[in-house]
């Protein structure tokens, strides 16, 4: 088994999931010995992806032990991983949030680039070291990027996402109306869903030594 583990924050969104399960694959192709988990249950979004890309549900893990190590995916902040983990446990951090407490993982190599998806700075890994990735990372790290700067709409897309996603998309194009499907699936707040959302999409900061939860819901055609 692994000693390596790729994660994200509690009941990741799509770009954790994606970025937790393609940068395995990246580090098993360069040797390493790794595998992708994820701590809680990920978000309706997510989910959708997970099962309209026939893709795998990496395994959940809620605990380490102490011989393991972490690297966390679209994640940088102490809070999102009390009782998970120790700070030691992590050998590296992968975000694009310009607030964030990375510094704080004293053991960790910092890549904090401020890009419109963490998925970006995932693919581009695979770019600079000449590895294709695989049908499935390919079009799930794509999903990620589209869905984080809402189709390239968001003043946070950057020239490096829209070009990472077409050197992805001639590996592996989506399926039509893919996109749209995908929003759509985060748009249906129906029966219990509104509440699993604010569940699984709730922020927590800490400010001034408060705590702050900040939910995000996005819908088509609001």
């Amino acid at each position: 088994m692994p000693n390596i583990f790729t994660t994200s924050y509690v009941d990741p969104d799509l770009d954790g999931v994606a970025c937790t399960i393609a940068y395995a694959e990246f580090l098993n192709a360069t040797g390493k010995t790794a595998d992708a988990c994820l701590m809680g249950k990920p978000t309706v979004e997510a989910k959708f992806v997970l099962t309209k890309l026939t893709i795998p549900h990496p395994i959940i893990r809620t605990n380490f032990e102490p011989d393991e190590s972490l690297i966390l995916l679209d994640a940088s902040e102490p809070i999102h991983f009390e009782n998970h983990l120790t700070l030691e446990q992590v050998i590296e951090v992968i975000d694009h949030r310009k607030v964030n407490e990375a510094a704080k993982f004293t053991n960790a190599k910092i890549q904090i680039e401020m890009v419109g998806a963490a998925a970006t700075l995932v693919a581009e890994k695979f770019l600079q070291q000449s590895i294709t990735p695989s049908t499935k990372s390919a079009q799930i790290l794509q999903a990620a990027i589209i869905s984080n700067t809402q189709n390239f709409q968001a003043t946070t897309t950057t020239d490096r996402d829209n070009t990472i996603v077409k050197w992805l998309a001639n590996i592996a194009p989506l399926p039509a109306d893919f996109t749209h499907e995908m929003f759509a699936a985060k748009s249906d707040f129906s029966a219990n869903k509104l509440q699993t959302t604010m569940d699984t999409e709730t922020g927590i900061f800490e400010i001034a030594g408060q705590r702050l939860g900040l939910v995000q819901l996005e819908m088509v055609g609001s």
